[in-house]
């Protein structure tokens, strides 16, 4: 386990030197590559989506200004410092509060959802939702009834592709779907 614990270590400095060089490129670009300017031709915005995902979500390009870990995934502290301690193999998260809400009819854990209505492509969202929901237990709710009380995601168009893992925010927990997400 110490062994394992070492190739941890040294894969995390390898992503942080690779993190850092990357900054360091891209802050010499004039335009971040997922920023489009408004009225962005379809053949640009083509180009764009054919961009590997590190140029797409440079590590610190989140709305909330937090890092990116994998390169789309927005953790909390606690959930980093949990990921450097475990090694551990298991898929998800085992903070209970950080679980989605099991409907009281399926059993199934369900996500409630809304879609801003500027996200760039809304049905290839709903066949993502749809593969997630054939291959997992995981459903999905739209959200039609307005100012929704409890915890639910929202889906929104924002600078890059990224989200925080598992259920965090009370108003709304953002998923961004910027420009050249939808491969």
């Amino acid at each position: 386990q110490v062994q394992q614990k070492d190739d941890l270590n040294r894969y995390f400095d390898m992503r942080s030197m690779n993190h850092s060089m990357m900054e360091n490129c891209l802050n010499g670009l004039q335009l971040c590559p997922v920023v489009l300017p408004d009225g962005a031709s379809h053949a640009f915005e083509e180009l764009v989506a054919q961009l590997p995902l590190y140029l797409i979500n440079p590590p610190n390009l989140t709305d909330t200004g937090d890092h990116l870990w994998e390169g789309d995934m927005v953790l909390t502290p606690e959930e980093m410092s949990a990921i450097m301690s475990n090694t551990d193999e298991r898929k998800g998260t085992s903070v209970k509060a950080q679980l989605w809400p099991r409907n009281s009819e399926t059993g199934y854990p369900t996500i409630p959802y809304k879609m801003s209505n500027i996200v760039t492509d809304p049905n290839m969202v709903r066949k993502a939702m749809n593969v997630i929901e054939e291959h997992t237990c995981m459903r999905f709710k739209l959200i039609t009834d307005g100012i929704y009380k409890r915890r639910f995601l929202k889906i929104t168009k924002g600078t890059g592709c990224w989200s925080y893992v598992g259920m965090t925010s009370t108003n709304g927990q953002s998923l961004s779907l910027g420009s050249g997400c939808y491969k």
